[in-house]
């Protein structure tokens, strides 16, 4: 409690305050002061937080780590690559994600160690950790780890360059060969990523591909995704391919997929497609967990037309009851005024 106040309160003197309590007996004091060390940002504290990653306290050495890497004192960067080789594996994400927020240059090193070594888990906690922090000096070390020999590593780094591709307008001419590769992988996974790549994106540069996925791919998680992307991007051909997905003899999850992305064309009802399934209760009850717990589903979502949308509030209603209550009360609002939309006319 009292580290908390210290660090709210601030000012000048704040150091010499936490200082003598970065060595109290007790680990949880020591982790609240190297944190509110961090909060602060007191680059003079540097030295002693990089004491407190050889702390016996493993919450403690993790605490230290994150808080070197919000001080910004770039001097921490060798002692942070020398704690590195010594470290146990709880500790080397953090550790790679400071080195990676003071000094972008240093990772370099860091990935040519961990290619050498043929340490995979590390390589794909260094490529989660580019990917979060979302930072354009990463986009070549993400390309490097998209060719990865390990297919977990190359996923990440596919959803790494996705998340640093959506700070451009346009996303770098080096992230198309990437993704062809990526769509064309040998792993169901890293098809899935380079494929929900293109749908954050709105890349048409592989819908040829994308559309021979959703028909053709061995992998129903691959299918899926494509049947989303292909609502995302929306383009030629899509609706059709939609609609012959939600009548073949696909999974569940594919079909319910299928029918929301067709949705976003504001011209096939989805209602009527997922009323036609033999099992519409199973998928209507898959779309309404996937909504509630799948991102892709709930960015899908959002980018229906306004009767689409009115049509997905019924079909996910809990009973058929609620389900006509639904349909009957959007619909209202739709045909209101200006709204009406040439389907509902």
């Amino acid at each position: 409690a009292a580290v908390t106040a210290i660090s709210e309160r601030g000012g000048i003197g704040i150091e010499q305050d936490l200082l003598p309590l970065l060595l109290d007996p007790e680990p949880v004091v020591r982790e609240a002061a190297v944190t509110a060390a961090g909060h602060a940002e007191l680059r003079s504290l540097a030295p002693a937080l990089l004491e407190r990653l050889a702390d016996e306290d493993d919450n403690v050495r993790r605490a230290a780590a994150i808080a070197i890497g919000r001080v910004g004192d770039r001097s921490a960067v060798p002692g942070l690559v020398t704690a590195f080789d010594h470290a146990p594996a709880s500790l080397r994400p953090p550790l790679m994600q400071a080195v990676a927020r003071l000094d972008m240059s240093a990772v370099s090193e860091f990935l040519t160690r961990l290619i050498e070594r043929d340490d995979p888990a590390n390589r794909l906690a260094l490529a989660a950790t580019l990917g979060r922090l979302r930072r354009e000096d990463g986009w070549e070390h993400l390309i490097r780890l998209a060719d990865d020999n390990d297919s977990e590593v190359r996923a990440a780094a596919i959803r790494g360059l996705g998340r640093i591709g959506r700070l451009h307008a346009r996303p770098p001419s080096t992230l198309v060969p990437v993704l062809d590769r990526g769509l064309r992988d040998s792993s169901a996974s890293v098809r899935a990523s380079a494929a929900e790549v293109c749908g954050r994106l709105c890349l048409e540069d592989h819908w040829r591909t994308l559309m021979g996925m959703l028909q053709d791919d061995p992998s129903p998680l691959v299918r899926e995704r494509a049947a989303l992307v292909v609502g995302l991007v929306r383009g030629p051909g899509g609706e059709t391919a939609l609609t012959a997905a939600c009548h073949r003899a696909e999974p569940p999850h594919v079909r319910a997929a299928a029918a929301l992305a067709a949705g976003s064309y504001d011209r096939s009802s989805m209602v009527t497609l997922i009323l036609e399934m033999p099992d519409e209760a199973a998928v209507r009850q898959l779309l309404r967990q996937r909504i509630r717990l799948d991102p892709w589903f709930r960015l899908l979502r959002r980018s229906l037309p306004r009767t689409s949308e009115v049509e997905l509030r019924a079909l996910v209603a809990g009973s058929s009851a609620k389900a006509q209550a639904s349909l009957a009360n959007g619909l209202r609002s739709v045909l209101g005024a200006s709204e009406r939309s040439p389907r509902s006319a």
